[in-house]
């Protein structure tokens, strides 16, 4: 499983240049606006959370679900390897964005409690990946990776425009973050997420092993 992992990280690899384009523009966005340093790692995330899920495009026009047939591993395996990718690429990602916004934070003077809005962002940001995971992986093993691109952005769309029509709602909420009510909340959200991605996991191999090549 060690080395389908590392394939998934060297095909990644393909997109160095346009990763550190996009994070020279998130870092210069992230200065000239207020709050930058919570805007700046949770788009870093997320457009790289997206190239991790283009990884499935990849393997489509390479026809490695062939090659892999022929492999020593089963179908949980395989597709076992890409969902611990999933997951070591959004940790490594976090804490480089993390890393990111806590420069941008104290460089810019940002006001007491920025560390805790902080991780609640991530942690939102985080939930709403796994979720956009969870759903558009199976349908790419089933479907192709085109259909469940498709779905992504509706399903990435969807929070986005539901965030921003409820921000003036939400806003007494990430005030009141470290407080128990809000942690306990971020924490079932969190469990529930992650149990839709491990759910995912059983189906998306399940398919998997359905396939013909």
């Amino acid at each position: 499983m060690k080395g389908l992992v590392l394939k998934d990280f060297y095909v990644m690899q393909y997109y160095k240049k346009n990763v550190l384009i996009m994070l020279a523009m998130v870092v210069v966005l992230s200065i000239v606006m207020p709050g930058g340093y919570t805007f700046a790692p949770i788009m870093l995330m997320m457009y790289m959370m997206m190239i991790s899920a283009s990884l499935q495009t990849f393997d489509e026009r390479a026809g490695w679900d062939k090659y892999a047939a022929t492999l020593p591993c089963g179908p949980k395996a395989i597709v076992g390897a890409r969902y611990l990718f999933y997951v070591l690429a959004m940790v490594v990602f976090m804490v480089a964005g993390f890393a990111l916004g806590g420069i941008l934070a104290l460089v810019r003077g940002a006001e007491a409690g920025w560390l805790p809005e902080l991780a609640a962002s991530f942690a939102v940001v985080s939930g709403l990946m796994l979720l956009v995971l969870a759903i558009s992986t199976p349908i790419a093993y089933k479907w192709g990776a085109e259909r469940a691109r498709v779905l992504m952005i509706v399903v990435m769309m969807v929070p986005y425009l539901a965030v921003i029509l409820l921000l003036p709602y939400l806003e007494p909420f990430f005030t009141r973050i470290g407080d128990a009510n809000s942690m306990l909340l971020l924490g079932v959200a969190a469990g529930v997420f992650l149990l839709l991605f491990v759910l995912s996991f059983f189906l998306s191999a399940r398919i998997y092993a359905k396939k013909e090549f």
